[in-house]
């Protein structure tokens, strides 16, 4: 696979779209989350926040597939995206800093998500 200097991610708790781009050309990788999708419930009055517990495997295996790029920029719905930036700081420092940014982003498709990195990077 050719490596490109900049990486978007759109990630959810599902899964992780990974595209590598420069002017020209873009790669796209996938990273599913193992297991099925899980629902969180919780009744009026219980204690717990209803969020579902940080799936390390899958955060560390979207770090994996972004270490090569320079620069980052991390989106996507809910919380799952500012959760694997905190999850990259808390273990991989030199690779933080190559994050430039978060941003939310529901439900795009695939050339929306690419030309929003594109203009993010200019």
């Amino acid at each position: 696979m050719i490596r490109h200097a900049h990486a978007v991610v759109w990630i959810d708790q599902r899964a992780a779209q990974i595209f590598e781009f420069n002017r020209d050309d873009t790669d796209k990788h996938i990273v599913r989350r193992g297991g099925a999708p899980q629902r969180i419930h919780h009744r009026v009055g219980s204690l717990g926040t209803g969020h579902r517990a940080e799936d390390r495997k899958y955060l560390d295996a979207v770090s994996q597939a972004l270490k090569a790029s320079r620069q980052i920029l991390i989106v996507g719905p809910g919380d799952t995206k500012t959760t694997l930036k905190t999850h990259i700081e808390r273990n991989l420092p030199d690779m933080a800093a190559m994050i430039v940014g978060v941003e939310s982003l529901f439900r795009p498709d695939d050339p929306e998500i690419v030309a929003l990195a594109r203009r993010f990077f200019q």
